[in-house]
């Protein structure tokens, strides 16, 4: 999955953020378009290297499968919490990648190492693969 992922990253024509929904987008009975418009804001840290638009992306897979029960929900965002946690530090983009690409040392960086189209894919990855698993007991 990650190669997948890695690839739409290089093509640069959708963001994280969408790469999730759109991966779930049957399930959350969303249209291909629908959830690709959704999610467009969510990319790049919300747009300015904050909250991870991957894991906000997978808050909102989470809501709109488990939304007719809250216990469920609540249980879930938890257990998605705590795998991430397992293997990132942080959900603010900055952090993760430690450079922001709004400042142009911080973009320099990112380019140089291809963090884009490195940890970015791979985090993209890990995010649906927590997903898919904690979705199949649902």
């Amino acid at each position: 999955m990650i190669e997948k992922f890695t690839d739409e990253f290089k093509k640069g024509e959708i963001n994280c953020a969408q790469m999730v929904l759109l991966h779930f987008a049957n399930r959350c009975g969303l249209d291909k378009k629908m959830a690709k418009n959704l999610s467009v804001g969510f990319g790049g840290g919300m747009r300015e290297a904050s909250f991870c638009g991957s894991v906000a992306a997978s808050y909102v897979v989470l809501g709109l499968v488990c939304r007719d029960d809250k216990k469920l929900l609540e249980a879930k965002f938890k257990e998605f919490n705590e795998r991430y946690e397992k293997c990132y530090k942080s959900k603010i983009c900055k952090e993760i990648l430690e450079a922001s690409y709004l400042e142009p040392k911080g973009l320099e960086k990112i380019e140089k190492n291809s963090l884009f189209t490195t940890i970015c894919p791979r985090l993209t990855s890990e995010c649906v693969e927590i997903l898919e698993s904690i979705l199949a007991k649902v």
